[in-house]
């Protein structure tokens, strides 16, 4: 462990662990693993041996929490796809876990046993979580663009780039929301260097518990007051929306709307989507005419509830200390669902 890695490490782990751990690498040399020429390499003392020669490439190294196993991007020949394989840190079990139809890659274990990665597909990348043995494949980003797996923080969530912006979400990819590089405001981001991985143990991230409902196929949406926006977005609305339009995009890039729902006074607004689906908010008067619609795109899983303070608010924007008036109706969350989404 690099001395410049203690701090990073800190955060949410017992001292004593830390400073343990710490001198133990101080007293021991660790193994080192290291790609070179499209090789995965085993460095101990002098020496170097080849810890995959079966594979044609290798391209990302990562070490589980133990240091006893390695997450691997590589290709069995150069015709194939990238995928995620798995190997013991002594070279022994090599097996692939992957077997996607485009190229896999940023792999990185959860803190449950799974593991997270990136698929690139043609319309774009999206993260996506499986068993260890291969099995339970599961998307969990549903937006427009690429989203690039970075690596997993040690409060649990996974952080991703997009549009060149970073992202925190949970691994069963509901509460998406973007992140400070400030390493001591989230639990120590630690961005572990793909193509050398010193063999020491690290402190295994908290684990996350999901709440989803599978059987709903719906999320819901809440907003306490969509008034609030940040400056760099146009600042506070002056008067206060009569409805929101909901959009959403399908699989093939094809934007539709889902319907209208009323905006209380107090610019509050609850609604129902479609599971797994991106949707944005455009706001409108009384007319019908938009005041403000968003750029992004952001989704909710089945069984998801999420809310904000308002669109685009700022993340030291605290809400008010009032009961909505849109959770006041006897007919919310307001279900815009578009189709047979909902189950």
């Amino acid at each position: 462990m690099r001395v410049s890695c203690v701090k990073e490490h800190m955060a949410g782990v017992p001292l004593a662990a830390v400073l343990c751990s710490f001198a133990c690498s101080l007293m021991c040399a660790a193994d080192t693993v290291l790609i070179k020429s499209d090789r995965l390499l085993l460095q101990h003392d002098a020496t170097m041996s080849n810890l995959a020669p079966s594979l044609s490439a290798v391209a990302e190294v990562v070490a589980s929490y133990d240091a006893k196993t390695l997450l691997i991007t590589a290709k069995k020949s150069a015709s194939e796809h990238w995928q995620i394989f798995e190997v013991r840190a002594d070279g022994q079990e090599l097996r692939q876990i992957t077997n996607c139809l485009s190229d896999c890659g940023n792999g990185a274990y959860l803190p449950d046993g799974r593991i997270a990665f990136t698929v690139r597909a043609a319309a774009g990348s999206y993260l996506a979580v499986m068993q260890s043995d291969g099995t339970s494949f599961e998307r969990i980003t549903f937006g427009p663009g690429n989203f690039e797996l970075l690596g997993v923080m040690l409060d649990g969530r996974i952080l991703l780039s997009q549009a060149g912006s970073l992202f925190g979400i949970r691994p069963d990819g509901t509460g998406l929301e973007s992140v400070s590089c400030d390493h001591s405001k989230h639990g120590g981001i630690r961005l572990t260097d793909s193509q050398r991985v010193e063999l020491v143990p690290r402190p295994r991230p908290r684990r996350l518990w999901s709440t989803l409902k599978p059987e709903l196929g719906i999320g819901h949406l809440i907003s306490l007051d969509s008034r609030v926006s940040s400056p760099d977005v146009g600042g506070r609305l002056k008067t206060t929306p009569s409805a929101v339009r909901v959009q959403s995009l399908d699989a093939n890039g094809t934007t539709s709307e889902l319907g209208t729902a009323p905006v209380e006074s107090d610019g509050s607004f609850f609604v129902a989507v479609p599971a797994d689906r991106a949707v944005r908010f455009e706001l409108l008067d009384a007319r019908g005419n938009s005041i403000r619609r968003e750029k992004t795109w952001i989704w909710a899983r089945s069984g998801e509830e999420r809310g904000c303070v308002g669109c685009h608010a700022e993340k030291a924007v605290s809400p008010q200390n009032h009961w909505p008036l849109t959770l006041k109706r006897f007919d919310t969350p307001t279900p815009l669902t578009g189709d047979a989404h909902a189950k």
